[in-house]
């Protein structure tokens, strides 16, 4: 157990002032108590608040920083940065996209995010060929977000179609797609893979 000062700190019941953080050695906060700065071993300097959720996060884009948010040519659109994406897409496999989610995540843990909702569409390989695990890449986030300690909702995303009026996917958007008995199947694998630690959750994202 750790105990920690805070000088403010808002919660549930609104602002308190001199109150002791206790947190266990897992990350769980276990008490806020009023308390006296030299009680703790560690102080605040500022006011504490709750962490901040990010409610809609593609962790594999973070490899697109930078490339996308200036106009490169006249004919460029709002839609041009998938270009960028499907190329990226092609570059990447599980190693890469466990790298990219654990470097995100802990980008977001720095900046003040404890949890994060991951809309998760990159089931496959590049050319849409099915990896021998039907849930590798959804592992993969999973370790990512062990890994760097943020509390995590997967929610994979049912890509079956590419517009309204069953419009077929583009073979740059193979690596998505998912028909709903496959879909089911990963389902079964994400909901196992929720059970095993407390940061995780998952839910379903129909596109």
């Amino acid at each position: 157990m750790t105990d920690y000062f805070a000088p403010h700190i808002f919660t549930d019941r609104g602002w308190l002032s001199s109150i002791k953080v206790s947190v266990t050695t897992e990350g769980i906060i276990s008490s806020l108590e009023p308390g006296l700065a030299a009680d703790c071993e560690h102080i605040f300097a500022g006011a504490l608040i709750p962490g901040m959720v990010n409610l809609h996060s593609h962790a594999f884009q973070r490899s697109l920083l930078g490339e996308t948010g200036l106009r490169a040519s006249g004919s460029d659109s709002f839609w041009s940065w998938r270009e960028a994406m499907y190329q990226r897409v092609a570059q990447l496999d599980p190693d890469k996209i466990e790298a990219l989610t654990a470097y995100c995540y802990m980008e977001l843990l720095q900046g003040g995010y404890t949890s994060v909702a991951e809309f998760h569409y990159l089931h496959h390989q590049s050319n849409g060929g099915r990896y021998q695990n039907p849930a590798e890449t959804s592992e993969r986030i999973f370790s990512a977000a062990n890994s760097s300690g943020i509390d995590l909702t997967l929610l994979p995303v049912l890509y079956a179609w590419a517009g309204f009026g069953e419009q077929q996917l583009s073979k740059r958007q193979l690596a998505f797609q998912h028909n709903l008995d496959s879909y089911l199947e990963l389902l079964t694998r994400v909901e196992a893979l929720a059970s095993t630690s407390r940061l995780f959750n998952w839910g379903v994202a129909p596109h």
